[in-house]
């Protein structure tokens, strides 16, 4: 009706006033230039002045390629799959923009496209619940957006967040594949799964802490 529409306008314009005095005060600091804590092994402004990290950077870039690439190839056999491609494109650019500027702000769009690509898996092992698919589909720009906000106030949220996903998600990944009555199908893509995981966690405990 036109009076829940014009409610619904009316909270997202208040929104986006108090994200612009929030913005002005305090998010505007996140986007600095080396205000993230965390820095990694390859040597700063190395290539460029303008990217600090440039190796990190351009290799994220293919993060971004190769999702358009397997939405385009398999979506017509996965249909569910195009969500999944958005995530890890937005993935790649966040951690572009992560390790081109070591910001607060890089490091939190680096983690949010890792916990909601968690959620997503989450949401393929359990039976969904329409209601609750319903609120956020109406509501999605709202969420994402809130999230946004919170996590640059706060970035140790997204951190903690982003490892405690991982964990969860790899619960239901494993009881989703013990009740399953295609383990002879599913058993290669597992494997291949842990292998991927498993050289991925051996590089980025490598470029944090061997330097």
């Amino acid at each position: 009706t036109l009076k829940n529409d014009l409610i619904y306008i009316l909270k997202n314009l208040i929104f986006i006033l108090i994200t612009y005095q929030v913005y002005i005060i305090s998010i505007k600091k996140t986007f600095k230039y080396e205000s993230s804590p965390i820095d990694w092994c390859e040597a700063n402004f190395e290539k460029s002045n303008i990217i600090i990290e440039f190796w990190n950077s351009t290799s994220s870039m293919f993060l971004s390629f190769s999702s358009i690439f397997g939405t385009v190839y398999y979506s017509n056999q996965i249909k569910e799959l195009y969500i999944i491609g958005i995530v890890m494109f937005f993935l790649g650019i966040g951690s572009f923009m992560f390790h081109a500027s070591l910001s607060i702000a890089g490091q939190v769009f680096d983690e949010l496209p890792i916990i909601f690509l968690c959620m997503l898996t989450i949401t393929f092992c359990i039976p969904t619940d329409k209601t609750l698919l319903e609120f956020i589909n109406k509501h999605f720009i709202l969420i994402t957006s809130n999230s946004i906000m919170l996590c640059l106030l706060f970035p140790i949220i997204s951190h903690v967040l982003c490892i405690f996903s991982f964990f969860i998600m790899s619960v239901f990944v494993i009881k989703k594949y013990n009740a399953s009555n295609d383990k002879k199908i599913l058993r290669p893509i597992y494997y291949r799964l842990i292998v991927f995981l498993f050289l991925a966690l051996i590089c980025w405990i490598l470029d944090r802490l061997a330097c």
